[in-house]
């Protein structure tokens, strides 16, 4: 069979853009094979968000299209800048703001193909940039009517509902009786092909707000001019943002003469973005515009009068007189209190595994090497396929991205590097789906700037944790990895190399990252106490680095989970979070097996152990470190660490504690008999085994 070429989405969205003369319909043609591709790749994003979508402001909420293509693009290719003198510096806002549509793209206007297909692309080539909400007309019943079947199955996979920054939750129709909290939302389950079975899902779509013209009555009625669904009050309103820890509610669904109209004191605004509605109504649309710091303005859009692209939309752009900028609550103390978190504020709840993640490739604190040969092969555009292994927490995955950031514009980023982890997504169908849709299509060439000659053409693929992958996965992989390379280029990343086929490995430059010597994770650690004001010890940060092991990952998260438990980090509370005995514990438990006797040490390691609920798995990790510090013969410490093997082995397998407990002080006596049995041999005589250190401590030890 013939090979159908890529579908480029890139190309397809600028020639979307791109359209000169709108009542020249032969520019709207459009082909089977690009209207199912964009449904394949857009359903397949819908998959991956909750029905309840989230997203973090700056961002820009957009109210009803209906087809009206030409304000849709007139809004989209708002310049972020009014200066146009110099149009190869200027930034248009569809490719550097985010968006959140409210739904109702299709139907009453000329274009509602365009309309879909654009923001569809958008959200294709931006998938990080742009949440679509499904509205009451992205369903089966009106489609069928209008001609649009072909695009329902995406419709049932769209989102219903979105929470910007916490604190301001968007939808197309209104709120809903059954809404008693967020995750109500997020429990409907998609695809979702009719929504009037779910009363929560349908008044989402379908709910208008209304005084009723009666305070005293109920929050909630018929919806009698829809024939479906509820209306609800101010007092309703109040209710929900209250109960659901909300401070604003943004829907759409209704035009508005002004594009946008506040109900119950400005704790829900509806917004309309279709100016000249139906070319009938003489009405201006609206765009919510939502700052970091949780201010909320209003930009309203006057009927277009000009070709698009002729002139800024920010100059056809007036804001709402008198009060332009206003904060979502009316009775705030100040802005940081609507609940609408800053960006700083944004930033502190990551968790600081993320929060202090390297960005650039200069501020890797390892592998210096590696860090030289990856910015060579960035700047001379011969980036190889990657093959990243070693232990977790060693700067894998933040090397490629930093690498990935240094390649691409922020710009870009969401729609060059498609990121995936195996451990979730491992089967072939992950490769034959996710992976085929994005390498299929070529790379934008970004339209942030004019200037590209400083892009890189070819995007990106990471897969983490690709040991999880199964064979078959990873054999479809291979062939996916030769037929796209030209467009993609694949960073693969494991723990054990032995994982990946060797196919895939002939095909991979390999990286080896070793684990974090403990003097390259220091300075990093002192960084982080710093900037959040810890209080630590010099045994808590000797402490951390103990039990990291070499990981990074490992140091920052214990770290935060110590300082956000106890006021201060030192040894003992570090122990205690992490819930594993203290080298305190662990030294008594060692002088128990080598002195006491087997009743004893059974009795006394309960106690001081199991009491305390510590994991006999955890212990067994102590004591194999604690055997290779014991003076004593090689026989005898054979016979430890081969007793502590096949115990870890049988605790796997499901055996009780109490059992394996008493194999551990079996093997610990084996090598006192051992140790006996040489001691006397040689004429000494033989009171009780302990390390060097546990001598100058003064616990009973024989004399060599």
């Amino acid at each position: 069979s013939i090979e159908r070429k890529p579908f480029e989405i890139e190309k397809f969205c600028k020639r979307l853009l791109s359209v000169k003369n709108w009542k020249e319909q032969s520019q709207h043609v459009y082909t089977r094979f690009e209207i199912f591709s964009v449904c394949d790749l857009v359903i397949d994003l819908f998959r991956r968000e909750q029905t309840l979508a989230e997203i973090a402001p700056p961002v820009r909420i957009v109210g009803d299209i209906h087809g009206q293509y030409e304000d849709l693009v007139r809004l989209l290719n708002c310049r972020t800048s009014t200066n146009t003198e110099d149009d190869k510096k200027a930034s248009y806002a569809f490719a550097t703001k985010k968006w959140v549509f409210l739904g109702d793209y299709v139907d009453r206007g000329f274009n509602s193909l365009e309309c879909i297909l654009l923001v569809f692309s958008l959200k294709i080539v931006f998938p990080r940039q742009y949440i679509l909400l499904r509205g009451n007309h992205e369903t089966r019943v009106i489609n069928f009517r209008y001609g649009f079947r072909k695009f329902n199955d995406a419709f049932s996979y769209m989102p219903l509902a979105c929470l910007v920054g916490i604190k301001i939750l968007c939808m197309h129709g209104g709120i809903s009786p059954e809404l008693v909290s967020l995750d109500a939302i997020r429990m409907i389950e998609r695809p979702l092909t009719d929504v009037n079975p779910i009363r929560l899902a349908q008044d989402l779509l379908w709910a208008d707000p209304d005084d009723f013209g009666k305070p005293h009555v109920g929050e909630f009625c018929h919806n009698k001019n829809r024939g479906l669904s509820v209306c609800f009050n101010a007092p309703a309103v109040h209710d929900a943002c209250r109960r659901l820890n909300v401070c604003m509610i943004v829907r759409a669904h209704q035009m508005m003469p002004a594009g946008f109209k506040f109900f119950a004191d400005r704790k829900l605004c509806t917004v309309f973005s279709a100016p000249r509605y139906m070319n009938e109504i003489d009405n201006r649309g609206a765009v919510l515009k939502v700052a970091a710091n949780g201010k909320v303005s209003i930009m309203v859009m006057k009927k277009s009068k000009l070709q698009p692209g002729n002139k800024p939309v920010s100059e056809e752009v007036t804001k709402f007189p008198g009060q332009s900028e206003y904060t979502a609550l009316a009775d705030i103390e100040a802005a940081a209190k609507i609940g609408m978190v800053s960006t700083p504020a944004v930033v502190s709840n990551l968790p600081w595994v993320e929060k202090y993640r390297p960005s650039k490739l200069d501020e890797l604190v390892a592998h210096e090497q590696v860090v030289k040969t990856l910015t060579k092969f960035i700047e001379n555009r011969t980036l190889p396929h990657l093959l990243f292994y070693g232990p977790p927490g060693t700067g894998k995955t933040t090397t490629v991205l930093a690498a990935a950031r240094k390649m691409y514009s922020p710009a870009r980023m969401s729609s060059m590097v498609l990121e995936l982890n195996a451990s979730d997504e491992r089967g072939i169908d992950v490769v034959r789906n996710t992976i085929v849709n994005f390498a299929q299509t070529k790379g934008l060439q970004s339209y942030a700037t004019a200037s590209s000659s400083d892009q890189v053409p070819f995007k990106m693929v990471i897969l983490d944790e690709a040991d999880a992958m199964t064979k078959d996965a990873q054999n479809a992989l291979r062939r996916v990895i030769e037929k796209y390379t030209d467009n993609v280029r694949f960073c693969i990343i494991c723990n054990y190399l032995a994982s990946i086929i060797p196919a895939i490995q002939s095909r991979c430059t390999r990286f080896r990252f070793a684990p974090l010597d403990q003097k390259l994770i220091v300075p990093r650690l002192d960084f982080i106490v710093n900037s959040e004001n810890i209080k630590m010890t010099s045994d808590g940060r000797q402490a951390l680095l103990t039990v990291s092991n070499g990981d990074m990952r490992t140091v920052i998260n214990t770290l935060q989970s110590t300082a956000m438990s106890f006021d201060t980090v030192s040894e003992s509370t570090v122990y205690q979070c992490i819930g594993q005995p203290t080298p305190k514990e662990m030294k008594q438990v060692v002088s128990i097996l080598l002195n006491d006797s087997a009743k004893t040490c059974m009795n006394l390691i309960k106690t001081k152990l199991f009491d305390n609920g510590y994991a006999l798995q955890d212990v067994i990790t102590h004591l194999h470190d604690w055997a290779f510090t014991l003076d004593i013969p090689d026989d005898a410490m054979s016979a430890i660490v081969t007793g502590l093997g096949e115990v870890e082995q049988n605790l796997a397998s499901g055996c009780s504690n109490e059992t394996q407990l008493a194999a551990v002080v079996a093997a610990f006596f084996e090598a006192k008999g051992l140790c006996a049995k040489e001691m006397k041999q040689a004429g000494v005589k033989a009171k009780g085994l302990c390390t060097k250190e546990m001598n100058q401590t003064g616990v009973e030890a024989m004399e060599h």
